[in-house]
């Protein structure tokens, strides 16, 4: 009995972090970014702390699967996704939040020190350097940074989520591998 309770354990234990992890970057996945995001959300609205959300997009990566092959952008997006944890904070939510597109969700932040972990992990990112079989090239990120403050209006995972969509869209727009701040409430 004690060997079939400890391995439904162990099944139950892979099957949720199958359910909640990124199997190539080992990150959290997006069902956990949107479980981290609400949360974020929840203790906002009983405390009012504020706290940041960065989306981080790998430049020129449909570039690098077309020349290179989908293997090297794997590895591209295994390296980013590195870095990405390492820029994180112990209660910070480092997650892969599509193709190739991360986030950091960093309780307890503020605008400013959300810039600052973003340029850090910028910074990261072009230390990078990314072998094939024949050469070597360096890979760079944009990343858009939305905050939430206390005295911002009630504020929806959609709300915060556009907004840092929208900075990374204009950091992209602005020549790639920059940050750039969603003002706009």
């Amino acid at each position: 009995r004690m060997r079939s309770a400890l391995r439904m354990k162990r099944a139950n234990d892979t099957l949720r972090e199958q359910a909640l992890f990124d199997p190539l970057t080992d990150l959290a996945n997006r069902r956990a970014f949107e479980d981290g995001i609400r949360s974020s959300i929840s203790k906002w609205l009983e405390a009012r702390l504020p706290f940041s959300l960065l989306l981080v997009n790998v430049d020129q990566l449909k570039a690098v699967n077309s020349v290179y092959g989908h293997g090297v952008g794997d590895r591209v997006l295994v390296e980013f996704g590195a870095v990405v944890r390492q820029a994180s904070r112990p209660n910070d939510i480092a997650a892969r939040y599509s193709g190739q597109t991360f986030a950091l969700i960093l309780p307890q932040t503020t605008s400013s020190e959300a810039q600052a972990i973003g340029q850090q992990l910028l910074e990261g990112v072009r230390q990078l350097s990314i072998q094939t079989d024949d050469q070597r090239f360096g890979v760079t990120g944009s990343v858009g940074v939305a905050s939430v403050t206390a005295d911002d209006p009630d504020v929806y995972a959609h709300d915060i989520v556009g907004r840092a969509r929208a900075a990374l869209g204009q950091a992209k727009q602005q020549g790639k591998d920059r940050l750039v701040e969603q003002i706009d409430r």
